[in-house]
């Protein structure tokens, strides 16, 4: 199907060489414009959009969204990774349901978790406690929302390898990684940068109990990635000012001043 597409938009030139180096296309297609739904990051109250779309009362409360990638390969139902389980949402293995809630509700923290599109099935399939706040894509798509209006609304972001980090980075905040099968992820399905401790721009945390020291200290304000952020986040982003919907229209408006141009 990629043979078929004439333009890809970028953030910049490494993430075309990234786009290129999965999908295998043409260095011309790639216009670098930033992507739309950034934008929201910028024109988008999330914390009121999250107050609606859950009815959660979020005011004094600091947020936290965890959005981890997906294991179970789409394509060919391969597992590359430890799988999710109810009891392990962190695949951490000493990791307590009973002491993170109780973590939670003592620091007055509102815990948002966001599956991956591919794990979405498993995980309505779960009982989760209902102190964490699931949205799926059903919820959001009935509430006629995107994730990404919502985003900034985050204190802090939780993920292991997901790219949303990338987009994140726009927002300056502190992401806090669990990279807990990172041997089994890195043989199964490898990075497209590498090495990861120098492309994930924030604590590394492989326990339960460093994940809630971990978790304290961001929201708290301790920041020891804000220079490696910056330097990933320059060189993701050609642009960072809400405005890669007018390029990408612009863009089209070229596109289509030069067809009518041809046609004439």
């Amino acid at each position: 199907e990629w043979k078929n597409i004439d333009f890809i938009l970028s953030y910049s030139p490494l993430h075309s060489a990234l786009m290129n180096a999965s999908v295998g296309s043409k260095a011309h297609h790639y216009v670098i414009t930033g992507m739309p739904r950034n934008d929201f990051f910028f024109n988008r109250n999330g914390r009121e959009l999250l107050n609606k779309i859950t009815g959660e009362n979020l005011e004094g409360k600091k947020i936290v969204f965890y959005l981890p990638t997906f294991r179970q390969n789409v394509f060919s139902n391969r597992l590359e990774g430890e799988p999710l389980s109810e009891e392990n949402i962190f695949r951490l293995h000493d990791f307590s349901w009973k002491i993170f809630l109780d973590f939670l509700e003592r620091n007055d923290i509102k815990f948002f978790f966001k599956p991956h599109p591919a794990e979405t099935h498993l995980v309505e399939r779960f009982s989760l406690p209902s102190s964490i706040i699931l949205l799926t894509e059903a919820l959001l798509e009935q509430a006629n929302t995107d994730l990404y209006e919502t985003l900034n609304a985050a204190d802090l972001l939780i993920t292991d390898y997901s790219s949303v980090y990338f987009d994140f980075l726009l927002l300056d905040r502190p992401i806090l990684f669990i990279p807990s099968d990172l041997p089994l992820y890195r043989k199964k399905r490898g990075f497209l940068l590498e090495p990861y401790d120098l492309w994930a721009p924030g604590p590394k945390v492989f326990s339960f109990h460093e994940l809630q020291t971990t978790i304290l200290e961001c929201l708290e304000g301790k920041d020891d990635y804000r220079q490696q952020r910056g330097f990933i986040r320059n060189t993701v982003h050609s642009y960072q000012d809400g405005e890669s919907s007018n390029r990408v229209w612009q863009f089209i408006q070229t596109i289509l001043e030069k067809e009518k141009e041809i046609k004439q």
